[in-house]
């Protein structure tokens, strides 16, 4: 079993790291030793993240992914802060190409922003809704536990409450909806979405333009 230098056995949160390294959601940082708990997730890394619980690279090919230029080996996702030979282009183009994570307006995917515990729960939301795995539930009567509900922006409200009904986020008293997400608890928030690793390729990719193959 990995360890990591800078997650402790008796963290709470220690599980949900370990499982999704095991289940190849997530790596540890740089050489391996640690894997950055307390750091905040980036979007570039939240693709990645959504990516690798679909399946990554086992399941989607290079050509299988729109965007992928044969000739020079790159992802050309129109994303002005997306180099196409970075380690999270592929995962980009995938979320750009499902619909699970979308870029901003002035043309960027926004790649070192941080997310939000709200926006991570639309993603993970956004990835049910792909798979067929996702029914609304009563927004209002969910969060209605938690004091800081009424902070949960509009927009991610039944993506907030899909999550906590399925016991995916909520465990703690506050939802800190506007709060960055750290690395630990997007480990565990996945590994609660998807406990065991897909075996078959269930979110398909409309098909791709056959003059990028």
């Amino acid at each position: 079993k990995k360890i990591f230098l800078d997650v402790p056995a008796n963290e709470w949160y220690s599980q949900g790291v370990y499982d999704a390294v095991k289940l190849g959601y997530m790596n540890g940082d740089g050489g391996g030793k640690t894997f950055g708990p307390m750091r905040e997730l980036t979007r570039a890394e939240a693709a990645c993240v959504l990516f690798n619980m679909a399946g990554g690279d086992d399941m989607y090919t290079n050509t299988t992914v729109p965007g992928y230029d044969v000739e020079n080996k790159v992802y050309d996702t129109d994303y002005t802060d997306v180099e196409g030979n970075e380690f999270f282009a592929k995962a980009v183009a995938w979320c750009k190409a499902t619909g699970i994570i979308n870029g901003y307006a002035d043309g960027t995917f926004g790649v070192s922003r941080k997310v939000t515990n709200e926006e991570f729960a639309c993603m993970l939301a956004n990835y049910a809704k792909a798979k067929n795995e996702f029914e609304a539930v009563d927004a209002d009567e969910v969060l209605a536990a938690y004091p800081d509900a009424s902070v949960v922006s509009d927009w991610a409200k039944d993506s907030v409450a899909w999550c906590v009904s399925e016991g995916i986020m909520g465990g703690g008293a506050n939802i800190s909806p506007a709060g960055s997400i750290l690395r630990m608890r997007a480990a565990t928030m996945a590994v609660n979405a998807q406990p065991e690793k897909l075996s078959d390729l269930v979110i398909t990719i409309p098909s791709v333009n056959p003059d990028r193959q």
